[in-house]
């Protein structure tokens, strides 16, 4: 594709179903500038889908089928300035979806399943000048650092979404911020609103509302007296599933930066986070070591976390903002509690996660007498793969013999071939999944199947129907080569005899004429080695004869009359 256009800079491929995107099809077309994929059924993108396309300068992939935004494949634009992912399914934005150095203009709007921006999402754009969040109509919480690293902000549009507060870094870092039709709380806004009117774009136009219900546009907060709410705001509500083994994050948020918010766990255990814990970075706090302190001893004294940095990664971490699992175990299902307090009033909503186990199933693929060939169905949706191992457990029956074999969690087959086994033995196999967690291995996951070895077969067993037929083959043409050898030189032989029977009865002939030759002519006598001469002296005879008298005719054939005579006898 595109082969014999490689001068080409502007290419629209919008409306035409495309589902893939292969980094062939650009090869040749590597002065590109603009590619417009908007309203196709895109779902995903091919390994290098855009390796050839350093040069392109905008891209737009809107209103296609994309429901995480595709990172790693945008990170080869190197040069990319403008970017459109409006009408995508995307649930969330988060660090590391962007690093984009040159990118300027960003538009994500008219998403209906965006829910929220998380923190530092758009730090590693640090060229980025406009942003377009408008028409998301279930965005709810846009992080207070979402903008941590933008210095060269221009405009930010965030409207028609659902947005009840609005960080006050927000409209500190953009000069100009566009944020009507969101139904916004007066008392969360009044305080950045007052500080910051000039970068709101439409404040003549933006309404918000009091605790009373009150409708107010934002240019007339300045002297109203309201308090903004301390009440949690859940972005994916209060039921959540998780899957066991997946990165998995439960979001809680408070309305103002200065609210202090803690979680409470299902055994009790109750976690405090500091505000300032997220600054420029995300910080995230251990909690795993509180998570195995018995209730009784954090029930009297309570803990208050502060940032620290851990050799070991937690499994659990808490920022303000959501609580993270690198890895979801099925014990971490349960009711937790996220609270929110200023000053001596406190506010919390329950959280319900249902953490569901896999249906992974180990069987077996092929059982011989010294192998096993193991298969199983699918396989966890892991992130943390620098801190699980995928292993395979093989033990007899006994308990004495057994063995483990670590195998990659990136294994796209599902199977794996066990060698070495005896014959007739019953071995169990577990497939576990398992984590490192504060230096003991503490079990993902586990399935197990209880399988015997074959017994072990004779030659004549184990030799397959098809290479019987083969050998029986091999084996008839090999007969049929033996005879017709031993029938061919039957018949040389024969042959040879034959010709040498005849040969020695062609020479006895002869020398019965020489003999009887030489009885009655005894000068003329002959034998095998002077037939020559013989030849010779018939030939001078019969001359002789031609030039006889009639007398001499008559002793020959008186002669050749005895010659018949004693051929006769």
């Amino acid at each position: 594709m595109l082969r014999f256009t490689t001068g080409l800079e502007f290419l629209d491929l919008s409306y035409n179903r495309l589902s893939g995107v292969q980094s062939s099809n650009f090869f040749a077309a590597q002065k590109l500038k603009a590619i417009n994929f908007a309203h196709n059924v895109i779902r995903r993108f091919a390994y290098d889908s855009f390796s050839p396309l350093y040069q392109l300068e905008r891209l737009d992939l809107s209103f296609n089928e994309l429901t995480s935004i595709p990172g790693g494949d945008l990170r080869q634009f190197v040069g990319l300035r403008t970017l459109r992912l409006d009408g995508n399914y995307f649930s969330r934005i988060v660090e590391g979806d962007f690093v984009l150095p040159a990118l300027q203009e960003l538009s994500i709007s008219k998403c209906s399943k965006l829910r929220l921006v998380e923190s530092n999402a758009f730090s590693s754009l640090p060229s980025l000048q406009s942003v377009d969040l408008s028409e998301n109509s279930n965005l709810v919480f846009i992080s207070p650092h979402a903008f941590a690293n933008n210095t060269m902000l221009l405009s930010v549009n965030v409207s028609k979404a659902a947005l009840e507060t609005l960080p006050m870094s927000l409209l500190a870092s953009a000069s100009s911020v566009k944020l009507g039709s969101n139904p916004l709380q007066c008392g969360c806004l009044k305080a950045a609103v007052n500080l910051y009117v000039a970068h709101i774009e439409d404040v003549n136009e933006a309404n918000c509302s009091t605790l009373s219900g009150v409708v107010k546009r934002l240019s007339d907060l300045s002297g109203a007296a309201e308090n903004c709410r301390p009440e949690p705001i859940l972005p994916f509500g209060d039921i959540l599933s998780a899957s066991v083994g997946e990165l998995f994050s439960m979001y809680c948020a408070s309305r103002d930066a200065t609210d202090i918010l803690s979680w409470r766990f299902p055994n009790g255990t109750d976690i405090l986070t500091d505000p300032k814990a997220v600054t420029n970075f995300t910080k995230f706090l251990d909690v795993s070591e509180f998570l195995t302190t018995p209730i009784h001893a954090t029930a009297s004294h309570g803990h208050h976390f502060s940032p620290q940095t851990f050799l070991l990664r937690p499994r659990i971490s808490v920022t303000p903002e959501q609580l993270r699992f690198d890895a979801v175990f099925a014990d971490d299902s349960g009711e937790y509690r996220c609270s929110v307090r200023r000053g001596s009033h406190i506010s919390y909503r329950a959280i319900r996660l249902n953490v569901m186990k896999p249906t992974i199933i180990l069987y077996a693929l092929e059982v011989g007498s010294h192998y096993v060939t193991l298969a199983w169905n699918d396989s966890l949706r892991i992130k943390a793969t620098d801190r699980i191992h995928l292993l395979l457990h093989v033990k007899d029956a006994t308990g004495l013999a057994s063995r483990t074999i670590q195998l990659s969690v990136h294994n796209p087959w599902f199977s794996y071939n066990v060698m070495r086994l005896k014959p007739s033995q019953n071995y169990t196999f577990c497939l576990c999944y398992s984590m490192q967690d504060y230096g003991r291995e503490r079990v993902l996951f586990e399935t197990c199947a209880d399988i015997t070895t074959s017994p072990n077969l004779s030659f004549l067993d184990s030799v397959s129907l098809p290479a019987l037929l083969i050998l029986i083959m091999i084996s008839f043409a090999l007969f049929a080569l033996f005879c017709f050898r031993n029938i061919y030189l039957r018949f040389h032989i024969w042959q040879q005899q034959k010709y040498r029977s005849r040969m020695n009865q062609s020479i006895s002939g002869q020398s019965f004429f020489s003999s009887s030759s030489s009885g009655r002519h005894p000068s003329l006598s002959v034998t095998y080695e002077n037939q020559l001469q013989l030849n010779l002296s018939q030939t001078a005879s019969l001359c002789h004869s031609n030039s006889a008298s009639t007398s001499t005719r008559r002793d020959t054939v008186s002669s050749d009359r005895l010659l018949a005579e004693d051929m006769a006898l």
